[in-house]
């Protein structure tokens, strides 16, 4: 007893691990099907006037998953309707 373990991180091999491709197709996996949630609560007959979109980015320490609203209709319903927050569970 009274021994410590002193754990010592590599950031650059963490940051690595966490832009790795690995990671980057969970996340866009992720943000895929939160964007395919958001679709499915825009009105059928407007599928023409824009869809919620997901993407993957690297950043310096991590990658980043996004879901864009790609044109003016899903951006007035995610204004009037919240409809991101609730594909969170927030709303």
């Amino acid at each position: 007893m009274g021994s410590r373990v002193k754990v010592k991180m590599n950031s650059a091999g963490a940051a690595r691990v966490m832009n790795s491709a690995g990671v980057q197709a969970r996340l866009l996996a992720h943000a895929e099907s939160m964007a395919a949630a958001a679709n499915s609560m825009l009105d059928p007959a407007s599928a023409g006037a824009g869809r919620f979109e997901a993407d993957v980015k690297p950043g310096k320490v991590r990658a980043h998953a996004r879901v864009t609203a790609a044109g003016v209709y899903p951006i007035r319903h995610n204004l009037k309707h919240n409809t991101l927050l609730k594909v969170l569970g927030n709303g």
